[in-house]
């Protein structure tokens, strides 16, 4: 049986030299934003932290994780992990209400 598949003399050499410089067959990493390195720890320990006061800005907060994982994360990579644990940022929604007396 006979199959009709036609493969360039490119396509080999690029498939031979991706194979050569990889010595495997799996895709290349993907580009852009690396996966976020967010540990069980950390995630612990944010949780925790926002249990003793969830009033803490992001900034306290990053601040706290830092020092606790040395480690340099950005304030960015907190809220969004903070977020992730289920700590929304409500604000307060009073209604004033003016009287004038005349």
């Amino acid at each position: 049986m006979q199959d009709d598949i036609k493969i360039s003399r490119w396509s080999v050499i690029r498939f031979l030299k991706r194979y050569e410089e990889r010595l495997s067959l799996e895709n290349a990493p993907k580009t852009g934003r690396p996966a976020e390195d967010v540990t069980l720890e950390m995630m612990n320990f944010t949780d925790a932290e926002m249990e003793k006061s969830d009033e803490m800005t992001a900034q306290q907060l990053t601040k706290r994780v830092n020092e606790r994982l040395e480690k340099q994360f950005s304030q960015d990579k907190i809220k969004r992990l903070r977020q992730n644990l289920g700590w929304v940022c409500t604000a307060t929604k009073y209604m004033t209400v003016l009287s004038v007396d005349m």
